[in-house]
């Protein structure tokens, strides 16, 4: 695979609060776990992203690079996000700074470009509840010939308008071949069952819909009505940080896609749903949201 992979989304500096009150600061943001996490898994990525000029951006860009991840960062002078949370049970909470509710994605030819050659083209985290913002990744996203995904993984801090959030990511899920959303998206997008909300986004023309269920472990069903329910993998050890095992199990699937095709047999994707769970299952039990190996 010469050209690489395209993540589209957040690229932003965690400040975690331990339980003495003392505070770390990590590159994060999900769609940079997302980036490493399939460059991990051996594949050429690019990240298009929102990150300024300042000293943190300068940062995330080393720390992508150095783990073989190009940066492409959109034009703009605001400052690189902050995101600070707590963890509670290893569940994350989260505070975000003015940046976040502020950033601004462009798409200019270097960008138009990867996406028109990348094997995948995968968005993690955006301003879905901003039309303008909806309307630039829609045009850019038509351009992209390989495979489409979108996760929209909405942090409730961070949407303006649930309604907006909820009609923007459907516009872009209308484009893309997996869509992927988990337990807590469909609570705050829809607040209807999973099962009527997974059967809309294959009606409005996604191939497949990959749920992540939590500790119920993960669901992808496609538009053939192929149902694979695979439960959490059984790994030992506490639980640390869940904050990249929904970026880690994407990360392993969108890879095992591009090997198998989103057609293969349901015996392939139920193999490959089992490896994500088991891959999920390592980044849980170790702190950061980066992609663990079991």
């Amino acid at each position: 695979m010469s050209d690489p992979l395209v993540v589209i989304g957040d690229a932003i500096i965690d400040v975690l609060e331990n339980d003495d009150g003392t505070f770390v600061r990590l590159p994060g943001g999900a769609a940079l776990n997302l980036a490493v996490g399939l460059a991990v898994l051996g594949l050429p990525v690019v990240q298009l992203t929102t990150t300024g000029i300042d000293r943190d951006g300068g940062l995330l860009r080393r720390y992508l690079n150095e783990r073989g991840v190009t940066m492409c960062r959109a034009p703009g002078a605001d400052f690189t996000g902050v995101a600070t949370s707590q963890r509670i049970n290893g569940e994350p909470t989260y505070s975000f700074s003015p940046s976040m509710l502020r950033r601004h994605y462009s798409f200019g030819t270097a960008a138009i470009t990867a996406m028109e050659h990348a094997p995948a083209v995968v968005v993690d985290t955006y301003p879905l509840d901003r039309p303008e913002q909806v309307d630039r990744l829609y045009d850019a996203l038509s351009c992209a010939t390989g495979l489409r995904v979108i996760d929209p993984n909405p942090r409730p801090a961070l949407v303006g308008n649930v309604h907006d959030y909820r009609a923007g990511f459907e516009r872009i899920a209308s484009l893309a071949a997996l869509v992927k959303v988990s337990d807590e998206d469909i609570d705050l997008l829809y607040g209807v069952s999973a099962d009527r909300v997974v059967g809309q986004l294959l009606d409005s023309g996604a191939t497949a819909v990959l749920h992540t269920r939590g500790a119920a472990g993960a669901r992808l069903v496609r538009s053939d009505d192929i149902r694979i329910d695979v439960p959490i993998a059984q790994t030992p050890g506490p639980v640390t940080d869940t904050l990249g095992a929904g970026d880690a199990t994407l990360a392993v699937v969108v890879a095992g896609l591009l090997t198998c095709g989103i057609d293969a047999p349901a015996e392939a994707l139920e193999a490959l749903l089992t490896r994500a769970m088991q891959v999920a299952a390592a980044t849980a039990r170790a702190p950061g949201g980066l992609l663990r190996l079991p």
